[in-house]
């Protein structure tokens, strides 16, 4: 069997579709757990799709695509990846 990495991240989301900077991610990376953090007073934590929302393994090193919106405001995400399998 050989070796892989779980790490967490923290990003911005996009309010449309398109790529997000994420320092540090690697082709071939898969996102495997990831939660909404709205800006304080805006509503409760809650858990995203991750197959739905961003592209399952990564094709480009340090992006991340998302594939729709998460509306106006900023959004916090923190997500667990898989590197090596």
């Amino acid at each position: 069997m050989g070796k892989f990495a779980v790490f967490r991240v923290f990003f911005t989301a996009l309010s449309a579709a398109g790529s997000i900077s994420v320092p540090g991610l690697k082709v071939g990376d898969t996102m495997i757990w990831c939660l909404e953090t709205p800006p304080a007073g805006t509503g409760s934590v809650g858990w995203v799709d991750p197959q739905s929302a961003f592209e399952a393994i990564i094709s480009v090193n340090d992006q991340l695509q998302q594939l729709n919106s998460f509306g106006e405001g900023v959004t916090t995400l923190n997500a667990i990846f898989l590197r090596g399998i």
